[in-house]
Parts: C-alpha cells; sequence; structure tokens
C-alpha cells in the first residue's frame, strides 16, 4: 500500500513537473524576473478585445481581471475575445503561474488602464473632418534599416497638417521634446504609473510646453503633422497623422506595446474641437 501511495506521488510530481514545462510560458524558470520572448511578444501585442475589456473593467475589481486578463493573454495565444468565458478560468495554468511574473504582468496592465483618460486626438465637431486608424503595430518599416513599427497610427479624413489638435491621454511629466530624425517633432510624456507614451510627427507645439513640463490628462500638446524621416523640419514624407506609442517597464527592460486596444477602448473618451485656432494649454474643448 505505501508503496502504491509512493508511485501515486510520484506520478503526481512528474505530471505537475509535465504540465508547468508546457503551461508555464512566461519563464524559463520561476525565478526569472523578464518573461520569455515569445511570450513577451504576445503580451506587448495586448490583442484583447476593447469590448472585452469595458465589460472586466464594470463588472469586476481591477486587481482581480488585470492579473487574469495577463494570465490569459500567454495562455490563449495572445488573445481575448468578448465575454469573461476565457477570463473565469482559475486553471493549473494559473496556479503554477510564478507570483513575480503574475505581478509585473498585472501592474503593467493597471498602468495602461489606470493612467490612459482621453483619446489623443478630440472630435470635429464644426468642420466634419475624421480620424481612423488600425492595428499596424509591429508592421514592417524601412527608414533608419529594417523595423518593426512601434505605434498606431491615426489618420486624419483631409490630410491637412495643423488641423486636428493632439491631447494628452494622461497626466504626467515632459521627459522628451523636439526634434527625431524618426519621429519630427515628438512629445514624450512619462505618466503617474511609470508609463512612457510617445506623439510624434507633431506640426507644431502648444505653447510653454519643455522638458519637466507637467501635463494633465486632457491638455492640448501640439497638432497632427506630417514631419519627420529627414533633418530638422522636414515635411510631407508620408500622410498627416499622429504616432501613439507605449512604452512599459517589464523587468527593468522598457518595451513597445501595442496601443490599438487602449485606443478602441478609451474611444468613448474623446473631447471635441470647434477650430484649429491658435495654439494654447488647454483642454481642446475649451
Amino acid at each position: 500500500m505505501k508503496s502504491k501511495k509512493k508511485m501515486m506521488n510520484l506520478l503526481i510530481v512528474i505530471l505537475i513537473v509535465v504540465l508547468e514545462t508546457k503551461l508555464l510560458l512566461v519563464g524559463s524558470d520561476a525565478k526569472s524576473v523578464i518573461p520569455l520572448e515569445e511570450n513577451l511578444k504576445k503580451f506587448r501585442a495586448f490583442d484583447v478585445s476593447a469590448e472585452a475589456l469595458k465589460e472586466l473593467a464594470e463588472n469586476n475589481t481591477k486587481e482581480w481581471w488585470t492579473r487574469n486578463i495577463a494570465i490569459n493573454i500567454c495562455k490563449q495565444d495572445g488573445k481575448i475575445q468578448k465575454g469573461t468565458e476565457l477570463i473565469n478560468d482559475n486553471s493549473l495554468f494559473a496556479l503554477l503561474l510564478p507570483q513575480k511574473i503574475a505581478i509585473q504582468y498585472q501592474t503593467q496592465l493597471m498602468i495602461l488602464l489606470g493612467d490612459i483618460k482621453f483619446f489623443p486626438v478630440p472630435e470635429d465637431i464644426s468642420g466634419g473632418e475624421t480620424t481612423a486608424y488600425e492595428n499596424s503595430w509591429g508592421g514592417k518599416r524601412s527608414y533608419g534599416g529594417e523595423r518593426a513599427h512601434e505605434g498606431c497610427d491615426i489618420m486624419t479624413s483631409n490630410n491637412i497638417a495643423g488641423y486636428f489638435p493632439v491631447q494628452s491621454m494622461t497626466d504626467g511629466v515632459i521627459e522628451k521634446i523636439g526634434w527625431l530624425n524618426m519621429g519630427g517633432y515628438r512629445i514624450g510624456i512619462r505618466t503617474p504609473g511609470g508609463a512612457f507614451i510617445y506623439y510624434a510627427h507633431l506640426d507644431e507645439y502648444a505653447e510653454a510646453l519643455e522638458v519637466g513640463s507637467e501635463v494633465e490628462a486632457g491638455q492640448l500638446l501640439g497638432r497632427m503633422g506630417n514631419t519627420g524621416y529627414g533633418e530638422e523640419g522636414t515635411v510631407g514624407k508620408f500622410d498627416t497623422h499622429l504616432h501613439v506609442g507605449i512604452y512599459l517597464d517589464i523587468g527593468g527592460k522598457e518595451v513597445s506595446m501595442n496601443p490599438y486596444e487602449i485606443l478602441r477602448f478609451i474611444e468613448d473618451y474623446r473631447q471635441t474641437f470647434q477650430t484649429p485656432g491658435t495654439l494654447s494649454n488647454q483642454s481642446p474643448e475649451e
């Protein structure tokens, strides 16, 4: 009897080890603080429907559902559809997930969804012009060498530089401002939670913005343009658009994250403007 019991215990241990090897996709071992590259890609892609995010935000505590979204992003090959059937899965995968890694993912999701308050481009209620965007994160780019697109581009219906205002999605502090050959006139803002949000290809800046300036969510940063891909002042290399990039700290490594579903999630939180007017440090609707 004791022999059978020992054998059964051994089989259980072997089963757990096998399951852990197959299911624990987020780290090479339990001590790792940086996820495996393949699973880091899944997390960065953040392929979660905006409807699922809204449903979870309304019905569950943020601490609970952000951790479960993080687990399921890895478990379900990066995809979560509308509904909570994948979220309400307290499986062995969740039980085996090392706490350090689970907390990393949870923390980054809370940063992302907790700091962001406004869609970056307000609605034109007088001229009737519109904006649109698609999931272009990870697409191929060639300027500056072969690379992946680390953001989401918001395009305009009229393709006129200087027409659409750009507002801060979050509170924060300006860490970067000025010209980059790749991004043109850009602003980089560090959010209260530590994320870095990058706004590129601006036509011009709002007044009195500089490194160290504190900004509020909804504050005017500048106007959409087509600057970049050359020395300072280069324009017209591409259509007018706003490049939005989101960078998060995962295990001490700053990585880009797909803004697409986040933009969809905050579409309802869009302010308005009537005319391009004169730039000032005010929210677009003021």
